[in-house]
């Protein structure tokens, strides 16, 4: 992990809709769930979440959305930025002996999941994609989500949930109606990438099945916006969550103190 500001070369820029992304030399193998610093010289920084790795190659995605990335997304290919990280430890389904996985992810956490997918994909395993958007006309990654839950021939069953019909019910109503059809005794792990309380919403919904706690993944990124792991407000108890995180089993972040998932 470079905490230091590291000085890389871009090999290749790309933007799909609000999403920006670019990629540069990096030997060590990243895991989906782990993110960067990255930054442009007098400006400053942004996180940008791994989305793929491959033979020495990193790609690291982010919303373009502040002066940082939009200065980035200018840079030809070859020019020069900074780069800390990587930070986290990404999830570890890699590791498991997991078949059925259903990935649930809010907005732009399908960014901390991308990678996951295209991994769990080349395993074999059995994928299940529900997506809720806040932008249904314009979703995070819209043409990779049309591939990947529009398309008969796509190897991950998909579902986009559309959060602006929410309306007058609360979201942990919203989120128990969405999910009542799906069959959840078939699940054998579960991975959460989103806001807190999305988070809460779907894992009181996922109370309500046979799933177990330590087989549920959140990617607990509150302060993410913080010193990314070494300060006091990323303490919870004697756990760090860029440290020993950012991604955890449910069992574990409802030992947290102060929260209530």
């Amino acid at each position: 992990m470079n905490l230091q500001p590291q000085v890389v070369n871009l090999t290749e820029s790309t933007k799909e809709g609000a999403i920006g992304s670019v990629s540069f030399s990096c030997s060590k193998e990243l895991s989906a769930g782990q993110v960067f610093k990255i930054g442009t010289f007098g400006i400053g920084e942004t996180s940008a979440w791994v989305t793929d790795w491959e033979e020495g190659i990193a790609t690291v995605s982010f919303l373009e959305n502040n002066s940082v990335t939009h200065k980035i997304m200018l840079l030809p290919k070859g020019e020069c930025i900074t780069l800390r990280g990587p930070f986290g430890n990404g999830f570890p389904f890699a590791k498991k002996n997991y078949k059925k996985i259903l990935l649930i992810n809010k907005d732009d956490g399908i960014l901390s999941q991308k990678k996951l997918i295209n991994d769990l994909i080349q395993a074999g395993s059995d994928i299940t994609l529900f997506h809720f958007t806040s932008s249904p006309k314009n979703p995070v990654m819209k043409s990779s989500l049309e591939k990947t839950c529009n398309n008969e021939e796509s190897p991950v069953d998909g579902q986009i949930f559309d959060l602006t019909k929410k309306g007058p019910q609360d979201l942990n109503s919203f989120i128990s109606k969405q999910l009542e059809q799906h069959n959840f005794s078939a699940v054998d792990a579960v991975a959460i990438s989103g806001d807190e309380n999305f988070q809460q919403a779907i894992s009181k919904t996922l109370e309500q099945t046979n799933i177990k706690d330590k087989d549920i993944y959140i990617l607990f990124n509150r302060n993410f916006t913080s010193g990314m792991g070494w300060s006091n407000q990323d303490l919870y108890g004697v756990t760090n969550i860029w440290k020993d995180g950012p991604v955890f089993t449910l069992s574990e972040v409802r030992r947290f103190p102060g929260i209530f998932i």
